[in-house]
């Protein structure tokens, strides 16, 4: 009887987070159309919702960056990937979405500082310097770009 009961609880316990899971799936999806349509605050209300329930979700994390720069909420941006940053303090890719961030909002000593950090995480491997470079590339720094190739080669 106590093994029945048992398989019953867990029953119970996986038919509700299926519901859970549905119920975010959904919200998130919902999330997507706004996004779509040009709704970037009801978009952005929603991530943050599912954010707050799975914050090591990259896919939710991405979403809600995206609509902040969207919108030119730069210091929200900035907040959200620094707080990313505190599970994961040696992430290049997250380094370099701030680095991104901080040239956006005209921050350039941050934003040098915030990529030499990526390169401090990781020097020894070219993939790191391809990446700092790709960022600056994505906010026009072409010459920085070109110098930090360079450096990687080196």
């Amino acid at each position: 009887m106590r093994i029945h009961s048992i398989f019953i609880a867990l029953w119970l316990i996986s038919g509700s987070s299926a519901a859970q899971n549905k119920e975010s799936d959904i919200r998130f999806r919902l999330a997507q159309s706004y996004d779509q349509s040009g709704d970037f605050e009801s978009a952005i209300k929603l991530y943050i919702e599912l954010f707050a329930k799975d914050s090591t979700n990259f896919i939710l994390l991405d979403a809600l960056h995206r609509d902040y720069v969207q919108l030119k909420r730069y210091d929200e941006a900035i907040n959200l990937v620094t707080r990313s940053l505190r599970s994961v303090p040696n992430d290049i890719v997250l380094l370099t979405r701030l680095g991104a961030l901080f040239h956006l909002k005209s921050d350039e000593p941050a934003a040098s500082h915030t990529w030499d950090r990526a390169i401090a995480t990781d020097s020894s491997h070219e993939g790191t310097y391809r990446a700092v470079a790709s960022s600056m590339i994505e906010s026009r720094l072409f010459d920085k770009a070109i110098l930090m190739y360079k450096r990687g080669r080196n």
